[in-house]
């Protein structure tokens, strides 16, 4: 209905249908999420200020999606270059910049590279433990995956 009556490149648009393709990637339902992010994906433009942040959530989204399905070298591989552009556009303590290291660390975590998601993940859980009471979710499965590290590291 939004997109009939809206406009399907609106802005208002692209972003219900981020939040549906990262609640559904957030479900289980991983395969529908990513089809609706990449179709989010295919109309953001980067060069417009408002789209960045939706930008930031997609890719997170969609690399998310990928590990979920298995495919987590190609998530690290998409979410790498997501967050150098949300610490460059959107700043180092925005939300979307936080949610983007979450979700390569989780991605590196996937892929065992324990190294390199440990400093990802503690920053991440910090940021988001400081702000529990708005970000309840972003904080538990920060502090989780620190957690799911910390064991698979043996400490």
């Amino acid at each position: 209905m939004g997109r009939r009556t809206i406009g399907e490149d609106r802005l208002n648009t692209i972003a219900f249908e981020v939040n549906l393709g990262r609640a559904l990637q957030e479900g289980g339902k991983t395969e529908e999420g990513e089809v609706l992010l990449r179709q989010a994906l295919a109309r953001l433009d980067t060069t417009m200020a408002e789209h960045r942040q939706w930008y930031v959530n997609a890719r997170s989204g969609l690399g998310l999606a990928l590990v979920s399905q298995g495919q987590a070298a190609q998530a690290r591989d998409l979410l790498e270059p997501t967050v150098d552009f949300a610490r460059r556009q959107l700043g180092e303590a925005h939300l979307r910049t936080t949610d983007a290291r979450l979700a390569l660390g989780r991605a590196l975590l996937a892929t065992h590279e324990y190294g390199r998601a440990q400093p990802l993940l503690e920053t991440a859980a910090a940021a988001f433990e400081a702000q529990r009471k708005v970000q309840p979710y972003f904080a538990a499965e920060a502090a989780a995956a620190l957690a799911e590290l910390r064991r698979r590291r043996g400490g």
